[in-house]
C-alpha cells in the first residue's frame, strides 16, 4: 500500500477513535433522553454535537495560526532583534502586525530614544519623539529647508527630555526661521549633557532672550560641547558654563580675542580641543591669556601653513600662561620641514621640564612622518603629529639619555641603522605591524633570523621588560586582520640581534606579549627562548597612544 494512503488511513482511525469516544460520553449524559427513543430530540442532539465539534475545530485552527515560531518569541526577544534595525525600519516593524507594534511601542528606551531626522514629512519628527514617552532622548537633526520649521517645533515641546542634542545648519535659514529656531533653543534644558552644534559658516544667526539667552541659562548637566562657529553668537551663555569637555573650530581667528572669548564661556573646562583654520593675528607669545583653572588637556588643530602660527608659539603660550595644563596634544595637518620639527621636539621636551621619561614614537598610516608622544619627570605630556621621519635620525641632544620608557613602532625602528643609547631605559614596548613573522620576512620588519648581522641596534643596558604589542583585536583602527603570532626562535633572535644589553648573559625579567601570540611548538625553541627571560605574561592589546583624545577630539 503507498505510505501516503498508509498515513491516511492511520489519521482516519485516530479520528474515530477520537469521536466515537465523545459519542460514547454524550450517550452516558444523556441516557436518560435518549431512552424515550424521540426522533426529534435525537435529530437535535447530533446537530448540536456536530456543530460543537467544528466549533472547536475551528478555534483550534486560529490558536495553530497565531502560533508561528516568531509569534511565540517573548516580547523582551523581539525588541532586542528591533534594535539591530536603523530608525526607518523600526517605524515599517510597527505596521506588519498588532503584536509588533505592541512590542515596539511599549520599548521607548530600547527603540525610540535615539532619533536621527534628516527631513522628511510634516509631522514625522513629532511622531518619533512622541514615541519616546518622554525618556531621556538623543536628538541628531541636519537643518535643511523642508526640516527646519519641524525641528523649532519639536524643540519646543520636548526640549524638556532631550539628553543629547547634535544640530547640523546645512542651510542658510531667513530671519524668521532663525527667529523660531533661537527661540526653541532658548528654552531650558534640564536634563541635556551634550550639546553638538555645526554652523560652520555662520549661516543660521542665533537670537538671545531677555531670559538667560541660550537654553534659558539653565542646563546644569551640560558636560561636552561641541561648537562649530561664532562663540560670541551664543552669548549670553551661562547654561554652558558647566561644560568639561569643549570642541570649537571657527574658521577666522583672532586668537587673543576668541581664545579669551572661549575661556571666558566655559570656565570649568579640563578637556579642550580647538581647530585654526585660518589665523588673523600674529605674534602668539604675546598673547595675554586667562587659562581656565581646571583645564590638563589641551589639543589644537593646526591647518594653517607655518608661517602664520608657529605651532612652537603654541606651546609657549600653555607653559608661559598655565601651569595646570599638562597634557597638550598638537595635530598639524600642513606640512612641516624637519627644521621646524626639530625646533618644535625641542619645545616640546623643554615643556616636559627638560627631563623625558617616556617617549612613544608611532609611523603614520602613509609611513611618511611620525607622530611623536613625550613625558617628563614633571608630569607634563606633548603629543605632536607630522613630523617627518627623516628627523628620526637627527634627534634634540639629551632625548634618549634618561628615557624609562621607549614605545615604538615596527617603522620608526627601521628608519635609522643606529637608535641613540637609551642607558636608563627599563621597559621597551615594540608595537608591530605585519598580522605574522616567518623569517622570510626578516626584510620587512625588525625581526631576522639566526644568521643576520646585528643591526637597527638598540643599546639598552639596564633593559628589564620588553612587550610585543598590537591594537586590541577588535579596534577599528587596528592594521592586522588577525592576532600576530610569533616563533619563540624569531622572538630570542630579536633580543639577541636587536638588543645591546649590559652584559651578553643578561636575561630579561619579563616578556609581555600584548594582543600578541607565541607559538607553544615546537618545545625546543620555547626552551630556548626561556633560556634568556624570567617570566612570560599576556596581556590585551592596547589602544592609540592618542585615545585620550577620542571624546574631544572627534566631531561626534
Amino acid at each position: 500500500m503507498d505510505h501516503n494512503v498508509e498515513v491516511s488511513a492511520a489519521r482516519t482511525n485516530a479520528l474515530e477513535s477520537a469521536v466515537i469516544a465523545v459519542c460514547s460520553e454524550v450517550v452516558s449524559t444523556l441516557a436518560g433522553e435518549l431512552k424515550t427513543k424521540d426522533n426529534a430530540l435525537i435529530g437535535l442532539i447530533r446537530s448540536s454535537l456536530f456543530g460543537i465539534v467544528n466549533a472547536a475545530f475551528d478555534d483550534f485552527l486560529h490558536r495553530l495560526s497565531q502560533a508561528q515560531p516568531v509569534s511565540t518569541l517573548p516580547a523582551e526577544l523581539l525588541c532586542r532583534v528591533f534594535e539591530f534595525l536603523d530608525l526607518a525600519d523600526r517605524v515599517t516593524a510597527t505596521h506588519v502586525c498588532r503584536q509588533w507594534r505592541s512590542t515596539s511601542l511599549a520599548a521607548p528606551a530600547a527603540l525610540w530614544c535615539d532619533v536621527v531626522f534628516r527631513g522628511g514629512p510634516a509631522g514625522v519628527l513629532s511622531d518619533m519623539l512622541e514615541r519616546t514617552r518622554d525618556l531621556p532622548v538623543s536628538l541628531d537633526a541636519t537643518v535643511m529647508p523642508d526640516s527646519i520649521d519641524q525641528l523649532s517645533e519639536c524643540l519646543m515641546a520636548h526640549m524638556h527630555h532631550i539628553r543629547h542634542l547634535n544640530i547640523d545648519v546645512q542651510f542658510m535659514p531667513s530671519s524668521q526661521q532663525d527667529i523660531d529656531l533661537s527661540t526653541a533653543l532658548n528654552i531650558e534644558a534640564p536634563i541635556l549633557e551634550r550639546f553638538l552644534f555645526f554652523n560652520p559658516d555662520s549661516q543660521f544667526i542665533y537670537r538671545p532672550s531677555e531670559l538667560g539667552g541660550i537654553f534659558g541659562g539653565h542646563a546644569p548637566g551640560l558636560g561636552t560641547v561641541k561648537l562649530q562657529g561664532d562663540i560670541s553668537h551664543f552669548d549670553p551663555a551661562s547654561a554652558l558654563a558647566s561644560a568639561r569637555a569643549v570642541t570649537f573650530a571657527e574658521s577666522d581667528w583672532t586668537l587673543r580675542d576668541d581664545l579669551n572669548a572661549l575661556f571666558a564661556v566655559f570656565p570649568l573646562v579640563e578637556s579642550l580641543c580647538i581647530e585654526v583654520d585660518e589665523c588673523s593675528s600674529m605674534g602668539l607669545p604675546d598673547l595675554v591669556l586667562n587659562f581656565p583653572n581646571l583645564l590638563t588637556h589641551l589639543a589644537v588643530t593646526l591647518n594653517t601653513e607655518v608661517d602664520a602660527v608657529d605651532p612652537c608659539d603654541v606651546l609657549a603660550l600653555v607653559d608661559q600662561h598655565t601651569n595646570n595644563v599638562h597634557d597638550v596634544y598638537l595635530c598639524i595637518n600642513t606640512h612641516l620641514e624637519a627644521e621646524h620639527a626639530l625646533r618644535l621636539l625641542q619645545a616640546c621636551i623643554s615643556g616636559c621640564g627638560n627631563t623625558v621619561t617616556y617617549l612613544a614614537v608611532m609611523s603614520s598610516v602613509e609611513d611618511t612622518d611620525v607622530i611623536v608622544q613625550m613625558q617628563g619627570t614633571n608630569g607634563q605630556r606633548r603629543t605632536v603629529t607630522n613630523i617627518p621621519c627623516e628627523v628620526m635620525e637627527e634627534w634634540p641632544t639629551g632625548t634618549f639619555d634618561n628615557l624609562t620608557k621607549l614605545s615604538i613602532s615596527e617603522a620608526s625602528w627601521m628608519r635609522g641603522d643606529l637608535l641613540p643609547a637609551c642607558p636608563a631605559l627599563v621597559e621597551l614596548e615594540v608595537r608591530m605591524l605585519v598580522p605574522r613573522y616567518y623569517p622570510a620576512n626578516s626584510g620587512d620588519s625588525i625581526f631576522v633570523s639566526s644568521d643576520s648581522e646585528r643591526q637597527y641596534l638598540l643599546s639598552c643596558p639596564r633593559l628589564r621588560t620588553l612587550a610585543l604589542t598590537t591594537r586590541r583585536y577588535n579596534d577599528p583602527d587596528m592594521v592586522a586582520a588577525a592576532p600576530l603570532i610569533l616563533a619563540p626562535d624569531t622572538v630570542r633572535d630579536f633580543i639577541e640581534r636587536r638588543l645591546a644589553f649590559e652584559s651578553p648573559t643578561l636575561r630579561l625579567e619579563r616578556l609581555v606579549f600584548r594582543g600578541t601570540r607565541l607559538l607553544q611548538t615546537p618545545a625546543d625553541q620555547v626552551a630556548r627562548l626561556l633560556a634568556i627571560v624570567d617570566s612570560i605574561d599576556f596581556e590585551d592589546g592596547k589602544p592609540s597612544i592618542l585615545a585620550d583624545f577620542d571624546n574631544v577630539f572627534r566631531w561626534d
